[in-house]
């Protein structure tokens, strides 16, 4: 998308966000004319850009795109994948807190660069880490978890904690190798750690909020340090540090839940 287009994507969508009548809200001729490049449907509330192969819910003021490996429908958001990743280093796990599948205590690791995708099922393709969750209540995709870069005028839901940003365990002393509850300031352009659900049909909560009506996939939703994630009857606990992991989050002899990518598993 050239920035033309993204500003007026952009002013179309605020059109409708400011639209505060529910009739013309259920009218496609309510929101106005289409911004340039997208073109009606058979569908009178969706439109189509055939350059980018984003899908706009006229009525919503929604634009998503059609993800060919889960089968549902994306929004996309400002956020965009760190590009700069590789320059990027923390540590971002997530650890069991409660579960019928899993050990209290074991922990999940979250890529930096390639992120975390969860499921029921084993990983069929692709470079990404897989948490397989064999659990009738987490669907086959289920959610994904990657760190991303959030726009300054970024409006995508804060359900983390109070903690907040990415935790500097340099800014106090660690007296037993504990959390502590010091942030570290955040900076522009510092990747953030974000989860989506992906249309699943329990949902995703982040401290007791689901991201999702069921079949319907999120908006990214940032995770915060110390943030709490249910995914069908297993409860996680994100941690999230500068550089190295507190004892609770520690790689020890047993602990650590195998999300190696497909490919990894396959060679």
């Amino acid at each position: 998308m050239n920035l033309s287009f993204e500003d007026e994507l952009d002013g179309y969508v605020r059109s409708v966000d400011n639209t505060e009548s529910s009739a013309t809200r259920g009218s496609a001729t309510g929101v106005g004319s289409l911004p340039e490049g997208f073109e009606a449907s058979a569908d009178p509330q969706y439109a189509y850009n055939r350059e980018s192969g984003y899908w706009l819910d006229r009525y919503s003021g929604t634009v998503s795109y059609y993800d060919e490996q889960s089968h549902v429908y994306v929004p996309v958001d400002t956020v965009q994948v760190a590009p700069n990743a590789a320059q990027f280093t923390c540590v971002a796990r997530l650890v069991v807190a409660q579960s019928d599948l899993f050990v209290a205590g074991q922990i999940a690791e979250i890529g930096v660069e390639e992120g975390l995708d969860i499921g029921r099922d084993r990983p069929e393709n692709g470079s990404a880490r897989h948490l397989r969750i064999p659990d009738i209540e987490v669907s086959r995709y289920h959610a994904r978890i990657y760190f991303g870069i959030e726009d300054s005028e970024d409006s995508s839901n804060e359900a983390g904690s109070e903690d907040g940003e990415i935790e500097d365990t340099h800014t106090a002393e660690l007296s037993d190798g504990e959390c502590t509850s010091k942030d570290m300031e955040a900076k522009e352009g510092t990747p953030r750690l974000y989860i989506v659900d992906l249309g699943s049909t329990h949902g995703t909560l982040v401290n007791q909020l689901r991201l999702s009506e069921p079949k319907t996939a999120s908006k990214p939703q940032k995770l915060n340090h110390r943030d709490i994630v249910t995914l069908g009857r297993t409860v996680f606990n994100v941690h999230i540090h500068s550089e190295w992991a507190c004892a609770g989050c520690a790689n020890t002899e047993g602990n650590e839940i195998s999300t190696l990518p497909a490919v990894a598993c396959r060679e």
